[in-house]
């Protein structure tokens, strides 16, 4: 099995060693951090300060250190899966694997049973 690539986001996602994650991004004009877990889901975290963006990503344990920020810095999801193949991508953008569809918002509802 290969490692997962990071998906391109607004901010470039640079591959991370983690169990929980395997890109963030920080764009610092605009203060945001772009995280995307390892089940493909990307994240946004605004305000997030250069010293946090900078601690987060030299962290011993970006796991905890992602967790950490979680609690102090609301998360937007902007992946969402294709609507024609399913593959994981930045929501409205057209699908890279087939590309034939765009990305859609899934519902928290829907989300959920997808997790559960």
């Amino acid at each position: 099995m290969t490692d997962p690539t990071p998906i391109v986001a607004v901010e470039p996602l640079h591959p991370v060693t983690s169990s929980a994650c395997i890109g963030i991004g920080y764009d610092d004009r605009t203060k945001r951090l772009a995280v995307q877990y390892v089940s493909g889901h990307i994240y946004y975290y605004a305000d997030v300060q250069d010293k946090e963006a900078a601690d987060l990503i030299t962290a011993e344990s970006i796991g905890k250190a992602v967790n950490a920020l979680r609690k102090t810095h609301a998360g937007q999801r902007v992946s969402g899966p294709c609507f024609a193949c399913g593959a994981e991508g930045l929501i409205g953008h057209r699908c890279a694997d087939c590309g034939c569809a765009t990305h859609r918002e899934v519902p928290r509802k829907e989300r959920h049973a997808e997790e559960g």
